[in-house]
């Protein structure tokens, strides 16, 4: 973990400036710290780009599972209740905490760009499986709601037999 000077506040979040230069975020409130200017705390790495964009970078392990395969049927008295495959349901709680682990902000409301770059080994999920993955997976953790995902660009599925994971740049727009 990184420490960084706390320099000014943006969307009830705490920006702050590291020696190095670099911009890191802290969430505001949710720990009961009131944050100060000159004071130093320990940071979550993001990039704050030109035009005042922000940029969040977060690693997520493990090979990718697509939710929509291999699905489950239960009956709750008469209704089916259908739900994602055992492998997604212990891949997303992998993801998860993470996702909690490398971001510290608040859930964003704003709407937001993503690029998922998964890395898998064997078989490669298809491109909107694995989207549809990522999206449902960190809402809720980085994101209100995935409807705020207004482009993809850039996202691909690469073959790495050696280190499974899924790297995601979020940035608000």
């Amino acid at each position: 973990m990184q420490q960084a000077t706390c320099e000014y506040e943006l969307f009830r979040v705490v920006l702050c400036l590291s020696a190095a230069g670099d911009t890191k975020i802290f969430r505001k409130g949710n720990d009961g710290i009131a944050y100060e200017p000159g004071r130093v705390y320990e940071a979550m790495e993001i990039k704050k780009e030109e035009g005042g964009a922000v940029t969040i970078h977060i690693t997520l392990p493990g090979n990718i599972r697509s939710k929509k395969n291999s699905k489950r049927v239960f009956c709750r008295g008469k209704f089916p209740v259908v739900l994602p495959s055992k492998a997604y349901d212990v891949w997303e709680k992998q993801a998860r905490q993470a996702a909690l682990e490398q971001f510290y902000g608040p859930i964003i409301t704003a709407p937001v760009c993503v690029q998922a770059v998964a890395y898998c080994k064997g078989v490669l999920p298809d491109l909107s499986g694995m989207l549809e993955s990522v999206g449902d997976c960190l809402e809720g953790v980085i994101w209100k709601n995935d409807k705020q995902i207004v482009s993809w660009d850039g996202s691909r599925v690469v073959r790495d037999k050696q280190h499974q994971r899924t790297e995601i740049v979020v940035m608000v727009i």
